[in-house]
């Protein structure tokens, strides 16, 4: 794997900073009941840490408001998180809680923390986001279908095997579940379900 070294300008106080990028590997692998790529798994984005204004960030493309960010990023509140919380991702979560960003943008630092950990407690986190989001959108788009299929792997994973049953179901049936692959991985949590298991699998399916 080449890493790469990058400059990046704080969204902040636009000092510029260093870093190094792992490249996202691409193609058509077979994924978890989670959805993660496996073989070569993708890496997470890089977290960048600016020593000026201590804002931690990877999404630097962020519409933000300024005023709001710079008045948190001095609060004793973010400060003692700074310091006390370990997961990144769940830092910059708070970010976005706080500045009230989008739904999608905040569960996609959530996504990022649980694709970090694999922890059961982050994937239950993530799925409170996923199910505010699904009570908030009437599209059914990727992004929809992505939640529901992330709220159902919760379900199963936890043992609430009929909410996941039930969730992956709806799924199936849904036309666009044919255009985006996703049947066979459906039918194969479903048979997780049957069985009542509760490990994250592999499920051998392509990935596009």
């Amino acid at each position: 794997m080449i890493v790469k070294s990058i400059v990046v300008e704080c969204p902040n106080c636009q000092l510029e900073i260093k870093a190094s990028k792992w490249p996202y590997t691409a193609g058509k692998f077979g994924t978890y009941t989670d959805m993660k790529v496996k073989g070569r798994i993708p890496c997470n984005p890089p977290i960048i840490r600016c020593k000026r204004c201590n804002y931690i960030f990877y999404d630097k493309n962020l519409e933000l408001d300024k005023n709001l960010l710079q008045t948190y990023l001095k609060n004793e509140e973010y400060k003692k998180l700074v310091t006390s919380e370990e997961k990144v991702f769940l830092v910059i979560y708070e970010i976005y809680k706080k500045l009230s960003l989008p739904l999608n943008v905040q569960n996609k630092a959530l996504l990022h923390n649980y694709y970090a950990s694999r922890d059961l407690e982050d994937l239950k986190l993530l799925t409170c986001g996923y199910e505010q989001f699904l009570d908030s959108n009437g599209d059914i788009d990727k992004e929809f279908i992505f939640a529901k299929i992330m709220t159902g792997e919760f379900y199963r994973r936890s043992g609430s095997f009929r909410k996941a049953k039930i969730i992956f179901e709806e799924i199936v049936n849904l036309k666009q579940s044919n255009e985006l692959n996703l049947i066979d991985m459906c039918n194969f949590q479903l048979e997780l379900i049957e069985q009542q298991d509760t490990k994250l699998m592999k499920c051998e399916m392509l990935h596009k």
